[in-house]
C-alpha cells in the first residue's frame, strides 16, 4: 500500500516581529498563505525508515523534519510506522517558504491515513507544534493569521487574485541572526489588526497591501544588497506588490497579468523561480 500527498510552500503576506517573550521566543504577527508550489511526498510501508530526495539532496536523518515527524507520531501511537519516503523537491530549502515544516506536517497527515490511525486534526496539531512553530499552519486551510510563536492560528477566508512569482537567489540567511538584528525588547506591543483589515474585503487588494510589511527586510537588504535588488526589479517589471517571505531569502512578486509575470521572470535566470497562478 502506498500514499502520495502534495506538500505546499507558504509565503508571509505580512510579518511583524513584535517583542521578545519571557521564554526568549519572539512574539510574531503574520499572515500565512499557501501557494500552489509544492513538493510531492510518496509513502509506502517498509521494514525500516528510508527517506530519499530527488536532485541529489542529502539531509541527515537527525536534521530531517520528515523523520522527526514520523518518529514523534510513532512514539505517540506506540506502533511501528516504518516506511519508505521519497520526496520530489520543488520548494527551495532555507528560503523562508516553510518547505521543511510543510513536509513535516504533511508527513503527519500521510502516516495518519496510511496506517489508519484516526487521529484528529487537533491531536495532529498538538504533535506538530513540537516539531516547529509554523508546522501546525500546514494542517489548516489556505490562509491564516498567526500569532504567538506562529502556532496561534486564526483561519481566514482570503482570496488572492494575483499570480505569484517566487524568486530565490540561493543565499542562506541565519534566522537566529535575523531575529537578533531586530533587537526586540521584552515589553509587549500590539501588532496590526489583520483580522479587521481583511474583514472589510476578503479579496486581497491594493488598499490591504498598504498595511503589509516584513520586519526582517531592513536587516536582510543591508546585509545582502542582491536581495534588495530583486525586490526593486520585481517592482520595475510591474509587480503590484513585492515582499520577502519569512526571514528570507525568497521574495515574491504579485502580478495581475501573467504575461508581465513571465517577462519579469526572465530577469532572474540566475535564481530559482516558480509560479503560483491565481485561483
Amino acid at each position: 500500500m502506498s500514499y502520495k500527498i502534495n506538500s505546499y510552500a507558504k509565503v508571509n503576506l505580512s510579518l511583524e516581529v513584535l517583542y521578545k517573550r519571557l521564554d526568549n521566543f519572539h512574539e510574531i504577527n503574520t499572515i500565512f498563505y499557501k501557494t500552489k508550489i509544492h513538493d510531492i511526498l510518496h509513502f509506502s510501508k517498509s521494514a525500516k525508515y528510508e527517506i530519499s530526495f530527488d536532485n541529489n539532496i542529502v539531509i541527515p536523518l537527525e536534521d530531517n523534519l520528515i523523520y522527526k515527524a514520523a518518529c514523534l507520531l510513532q512514539k505517540y501511537v506506540e506502533k511501528d510506522l516504518s516506511c519508505k519516503i521519497s520526496v520530489e523537491k520543488n520548494i527551495p530549502t532555507g528560503g523562508g517558504l516553510g518547505g521543511g515544516s510543510s513536509n513535516a506536517a504533511y508527513t503527519l497527515i500521510a502516516l495518519n491515513e496510511l496506517f489508519d490511525l484516526s487521529l484528529s486534526l487537533e491531536k495532529l496539531s498538538e504533535l506538530a507544534i513540537q516539531i516547529g512553530s509554523d508546522v501546525p499552519f500546514f494542517l489548516h486551510g489556505k490562509a491564516c493569521i498567526a500569532q504567538g510563536r506562529g502556532e496561534i492560528l486564526t483561519d481566514i477566508d482570503l482570496k488572492v487574485p494575483y499570480h505569484i512569482l517566487l524568486v530565490n537567489p540561493g543565499i542562506h540567511i541565519s534566522t537566529p541572526l535575523a531575529y537578533k538584528s531586530l533587537n526586540r525588547q521584552h515589553f509587549p506591543i500590539k501588532g496590526t489588526d489583520y483580522s479587521k483589515i481583511i474583514a472589510s474585503n476578503q479579496i486581497l487588494n491594493e488598499n490591504m497591501i498598504l498595511h503589509f510589511k516584513n520586519d526582517f527586510e531592513d536587516y536582510v537588504f543591508k546585509t545582502f544588497p542582491k536581495i534588495y535588488k530583486i525586490k526593486n526589479t520585481l517592482y520595475d517589471n510591474d509587480a503590484s506588490f513585492a515582499l520577502m517571505s519569512g526571514s528570507g531569502s525568497t521574495l515574491f512578486g504579485m502580478f495581475y497579468d501573467v504575461d508581465k509575470l513571465e517577462k519579469a521572470r526572465h530577469h532572474f535566470k540566475d535564481c530559482y523561480t516558480a509560479v503560483s497562478l491565481a485561483d
